[in-house]
C-alpha cells in the first residue's frame, strides 16, 4: 500500500468519517426538530446551548489547550492526565456558580419558577461539566492521532447530541425543561463513552503505538534529571523531552480494527477494579507538566472570546428582534454548520497536529510554517464559503421536505450564519500557528482583537440598521480574521 493511501486510511478516511456522521445526524435533527419544536421554543433552547460550553470555552479551556498541545509528546501520559483531572476539580466550584447565573437568562425554559430554575440550573451544570470532561478525553485522543478511537466517540456524540433532546422532547410531552434534560443525558453517554475509549487505549499500549511503552523517570529530582525530563521554554511553556520519530502504523486491515479489538481484549474493570485512566499512581516526573500559562487565566480569556463569538449572534438576534426571530437564526445555524462546522473539523484535526510537528526554531522555518497556515485556512475558507453558496441555493428547494413550512423565516439567515461560522474557524488556523511556536502569549492579542471587531460589528449593525443590516454584516466577517488575527499573527513571530 502507497504512503498515500496509508495516511488517508490512518488519518483522513476516520477524520472524515466522524464529521460524516455529525452530518448525517444533523440533517434528520434539523427535520425532526423543525416539525416537532416551535420557532420561540427553539430559539430559548438556542440561547440554552450557548451556555452549555461554560465548562469547554471559559473554567476549563487552559486545561483542554494543554492536552492539545503536549500530551502526544509527553513522557508520562498518565501523569499529566493526573494533574488536569486535579486542576479540573478545582475549577467545578466556578463552574456551577456560571451556570447557576446563566440559568436566569435563558428565556422561557424554566417555566418561571423558582424550581424550574433551579432544574434549569442542575442541567447546564451537569452538561457543561461533562462536556469538559469528554473534550478532555476526546481531546487526547485527537493529539495522539487515535483517530478511529475519536471516530467512535465522536459518532456517538453525534447521536446522542442530536436525538437525546429531540426524544426527551417528545416523551415529556414538550415540557419545558425537556430539551435541556436531554440534553444533560447525551453528555453522560457522551463522556463515558469518550473517556471508556482513552481509557481502553491505555490496557496494551500507549496511544500512537502498537505496543506497550514506559518511561523511566529520574531517581532524585536534581537539575540534570529535571532538564532530560523537560525543557522550561521562556514563556512558562514546557517541551517535553520524549523521544521522537515516526510512529510505526499497523497495516490497513489491522488499523480498522484496532479500536474495537481493544475496547473488547481486555475487562473493563482490571484487577484494580477501576479503569486506568491516568488517575492511578505512577512513577512522578521531576518536573512538574502543568504550568501556570495553562492553569491561569490567559486562556481562560482567550476561551471567553471565543465562546462569545459562537453565541453572540443568537444573543443578538433574541434581543434585538424577539424570540422567534432568534429560532429562525438558531435553525439556520444548524444547517449553516453542516458546512463549516464539519469542514472545519476535517481541516482543524488534519493539519494541526502537522502544524505542531513542523520545526520553528529559526526564523526561515518560522515562515515556511507561517506560508502552510495561510495555504490552509485559504483552502478552508474557499471550500467552506462554495459550501455555504451551495447551501443558500439548495435549501429554499426543501421546505417542506426538509424543513417545516414554519421555518422559512430562517432561510435568508442561512448565508449570513454560515459565513460568520467561516470567519470564526479560518481565525482558530492563526491561533493554531502560535501555539505551534509557543507564543502562547501572543494569542491575547490577535484572538481579542478579531473577536472585538466581529461582536462590535455585529451589535453596531443591529442597533443602527436592523435585522437587515446585521445580516449583510455578517456576509463579509469572513475578511476579518484576515485583516485582523493574521496581521497581529505574522507580527508575533
Amino acid at each position: 500500500m502507497s504512503a498515500q493511501a496509508k495516511a488517508f486510511t490512518r488519518r483522513l478516511l476516520p477524520i472524515t468519517l466522524s464529521q460524516a456522521a455529525g452530518l448525517l445526524c444533523g440533517v434528520a435533527g434539523i427535520k425532526i426538530s423543525s416539525h416537532l419544536i416551535p420557532p420561540e421554543t427553539y430559539g430559548a433552547y438556542g440561547i440554552f446551548l450557548t451556555f452549555t460550553p461554560l465548562g469547554i470555552w471559559v473554567t476549563h479551556a487552559g486545561l483542554i489547550k494543554f492536552v492539545l498541545r503536549h500530551w502526544a509528546a509527553s513522557p508520562d501520559r498518565a501523569g499529566l492526565l493526573r494533574e488536569v483531572r486535579r486542576a479540573a476539580l478545582k475549577k467545578l466550584p466556578l463552574l456551577a456558580v456560571l451556570a447557576f447565573a446563566a440559568a436566569w437568562f435563558v428565556p422561557g425554559m424554566s417555566g418561571r419558577s423558582i424550581s424550574g430554575h433551579v432544574w434549569l440550573f442542575v442541567w447546564l451544570f451537569a452538561g457543561a461539566a461533562l462536556m469538559s470532561a469528554s473534550q478532555i478525553a476526546e481531546t487526547a485522543l485527537q493529539a495522539a492521532r487515535e483517530h478511529w478511537r475519536d471516530f467512535v466517540a465522536s459518532a456517538t456524540g453525534s447521536l446522542t447530541r442530536t436525538f437525546a433532546p429531540l426524544l426527551a422532547f417528545a416523551a415529556l410531552e414538550g415540557a419545558m425543561n425537556a430539551l435541556p434534560f436531554g440534553f444533560a443525558v447525551h453528555t453522560v453517554v457522551f463522556a463515558l463513552v469518550a473517556w471508556l475509549l482513552m481509557g481502553s487505549g491505555r490496557h496494551g499500549h500507549v496511544f500512537g503505538s502498537g505496543k506497550t511503552q514506559r518511561f523511566v523517570a529520574p531517581k532524585a529530582p536534581d537539575s540534570s534529571a529535571q532538564g532530560r525530563a523537560c525543557e522550561t521554554l521562556g514563556n512558562g511553556d514546557i517541551k517535553s523531552g520524549a523521544p521522537k520519530g515516526r510512529d510505526k502504523w499497523m497495516n490497513d486491515a489491522d488499523m480498522m480494527l484496532r479500536p474495537f479489538r481493544a475496547l473488547f481484549s481486555k475487562p473493563i474493570f482490571p484487577r484494580s477494579r477501576r479503569l486506568d485512566l491516568g488517575l492511578t499512581n505512577s512513577t512522578p516526573l521531576a518536573c512538574k507538566q502543568l504550568t501556570a500559562i495553562y492553569d491561569g487565566p490567559l486562556f481562560v480569556m482567550l476561551a471567553v472570546s471565543a465562546w462569545i463569538l459562537m453565541s453572540v449572534n443568537r444573543w443578538i438576534v433574541a434581543g434585538f428582534f424577539g424570540g422567534e426571530a432568534a429560532g429562525f437564526f438558531t435553525l439556520a445555524g444548524n444547517v449553516a454548520v453542516i458546512v463549516t462546522g464539519i469542514l472545519g473539523g476535517i481541516f482543524m484535526q488534519y493539519w494541526q497536529p502537522v502544524f505542531f510537528a513542523m520545526p520553528a526554531d529559526s526564523a526561515e522555518e518560522r515562515r515556511v510554517l507561517a506560508r502552510r497556515v495561510d495555504a490552509v485556512a485559504l483552502g478552508y475558507a474557499v471550500c467552506g464559503l462554495a459550501g455555504v453558496a451551495a447551501l443558500h441555493v439548495i435549501f429554499p428547494r426543501l421546505i417542506g421536505i426538509l424543513i417545516s413550512a414554519n421555518y422559512t423565516g430562517s432561510l435568508a439567515m442561512i448565508a449570513p450564519a454560515g459565513c460568520f461560522g467561516v470567519a470564526m474557524i479560518t481565525g482558530q488556523f492563526f491561533h493554531a500557528m502560535l501555539l505551534a511556536v509557543h507564543k502562547e502569549r501572543s494569542c491575547a492579542t490577535a484572538d481579542l482583537s478579531g473577536a472585538a471587531v466581529l461582536v462590535a460589528g455585529g451589535i453596531l449593525a443591529a442597533a443602527l440598521g436592523g435585522e437587515a443590516w446585521f445580516l449583510r454584516w455578517l456576509l463579509v466577517t469572513p475578511l476579518v480574521p484576515w485583516v485582523v488575527n493574521r496581521t497581529l499573527a505574522r507580527r508575533a513571530i
